[in-house]
This record gives structure tokens, sequence and C-alpha cells, in this order.
């Protein structure tokens, strides 16, 4: 006789039935990988992608700057699945503020965004430069090597232009602010301000070097481009990969973190933003570079 409430099924039967579920609830626990979002901007070269399709896998990602970066990572951090994740520039911050499961970047580190995310660093990032036609290069430069964009705006001979609604960092939006700031025009894509420099509609613009060698290789430009240093802009800098200031998202940087010092040895990893840059200033920045990756390969974790 059994016990009231006990299904009466023979033990023959049982433990078939028991081995079965525990088999697939061992199965669906496997499958449930917790989930990276990589946060993509379609800002050719730091990503280049494949016209009127959006990216669902890491390895549908191309062949730009932050593309390899972020699939050299995913390499090695099997134990997650990798989503790309297009995203508006402006938004992205909203995200991560929100707690999302998404990592972006590489980024520039500041107080306000230590206080929405985790940051661990992954590259040096170049700073912005201005552009000018390659035969008007030395007419802007100062004596020690730099241009300077205070300097320029009282030149009423030359014409700048920068792009509408864009911040190209606090010093230099405060250089071009003032009594009579310069002109700002809508663009319909990336680097078209570069296009009108290059055809004689303005003479200079603010653009990062690797921007100007993505339209040079692209064929867009009518006349040679120089991206100059430039006073204001500062120096190189690092560049992190940032997660939401979560539980969840110090687990994700932590693993991202031992992965980038994994890759700090892949020429891959070590070559991705590089390449891209116009070829004298890759050869200037060479050694700087790999004195960072060489450091990163051979240091413990870094997440601030």
């Amino acid at each position: 006789m059994r016990r009231s409430g006990h299904p009466a099924f023979p033990r023959s039967l049982l433990r078939p039935w028991l081995a079965f579920a525990l088999a697939g609830a061992s199965l669906g626990s496997a499958q449930a990988q917790p989930e990276i979002h990589w946060a993509v901007v379609d800002w050719p070269p730091a990503f280049v992608l494949a016209p009127e399709k959006k990216p669902s896998r890491i390895e549908e990602l191309g062949d730009g700057q932050f593309d390899r970066l972020f699939q050299e990572i995913a390499q090695r951090l099997p134990e997650f699945t990798h989503r790309p994740q297009l995203v508006n520039s402006a938004r992205l911050w909203h995200f991560i503020g929100e707690g999302q499961t998404l990592c972006a970047g590489p980024l520039r580190k500041s107080p306000e965004r230590l206080q929405l995310a985790y940051l661990t660093p992954a590259v040096r990032l170049a700073p912005v430069s201005l552009v000018v036609r390659t035969a008007q290069a030395e007419a802007v430069l100062g004596s020690n090597g730099r241009a300077s964009i205070t300097e320029l705006r009282t030149r009423p001979e030359l014409r700048g232009r920068l792009e509408s609604a864009r911040s190209y960092g606090a010093a230099l939006d405060a250089a071009v602010q003032g009594p009579n700031p310069l002109p700002r025009e809508t663009t319909a894509r990336v680097g078209q301000t570069l296009e009108f420099v290059a055809a004689g509609r303005y003479d200079y613009t603010l653009e990062y070097a690797f921007v100007v060698e993505h339209l040079r290789r692209s064929g867009r430009l009518k006349s040679e481009l120089s991206a100059l240093p430039l006073k204001e802009a500062g120096d190189w800098e690092t560049g992190y990969i940032v997660c939401p200031r979560t539980p969840w998202g110090h687990e994700a940087i932590t693993a991202i973190d031992r992965a980038i010092r994994q890759a700090s040895t892949a020429p891959g990893f070590r070559e991705a933003y590089l390449r891209w840059l116009p070829s004298s200033m890759r050869q200037a920045q060479q050694a700087a570079m790999d004195a960072f990756y060489d450091a990163r390969a051979k240091g413990g974790p870094q997440i601030e």
C-alpha cells in the first residue's frame, strides 16, 4: 500500500526517467551560456560593416580596427556567447548606465564614465588631427611641428569647417568656441567634411588620421590630405574596454581583462589599430604600441 501523495511509478521505470530528466537539466544548463553584447558603431574604419547587413554574430564583423580587437578577445572567451549590437554612439552610454549586458570600446577614460562602468586598458588611441590638403601642410605647421587651431582661427584667408553636433573632446571643443566659432555643417556620411577639404571647398577640418586613411584607400579623395598633430588635442591616450558597473559587468570585465592580456602577444591584436593609420604615423607609434602590449602581456589584471 502506497503513502498518499506519492506517485505509484514502478522503480524500474522511475530510474530511467530520473536519469533522463537529470541529463536534460544538465544539457539545458550547459546551453545557457552568459552573453556579452558588443557595442558596434557604424564608423569606418573603427568598424567596417557590410552594406545593408546588420551583424548578428561576432564572426560577421568586418576588418576594422575595433572589429579585429573584439574578435580577438571573443576567441579567448569561449565561456561567453558573443553578440554584436549596432548602437548609435549617442545612446551607448545610456545603455551602459542602464546596466544592460553591453560592453563597448575602446573609449577614453573620464570621471563621469568611471561612475557608470568598469574599465580595462585595451589599446593606445590617437588624438584628433588637423586635416588639410597636403600642399598646404607646411603653411599651417608651427615651429614645434604642430598646428594650432587657435592660431588658424585668426587667419581669415583659411576656411575651416566642423561637423554639426559633434564633440572633439573638451579641450578642442573649448578652442573652437568663442565670439567667432568655427562654422559647422551637417554631413550625410562619415568623412564627408574631409571630402569637402580635398575638393577645395574648405581649407581644414578636425578628424582622426585613421578616417583620412580609410577615405584615401577607398578612393574618395580628390586630392591628397595630411593629418597633422594639433597643439590643443594633446597626445596619445589609453583606450579602454568598458562594461556596466554591475555584478554582471564586473564578471565580464574580469574575463575581458584576462583575454586582453592573453591576446597582447598575438600579431593580429597588436596590429589591429595601427594598420589603419598613415604609414608615417604607424612607424612613429610602433615602438610605443609594442611597449604597451608587452606590459599588458606580462602584467596582472588592470580593472578600474
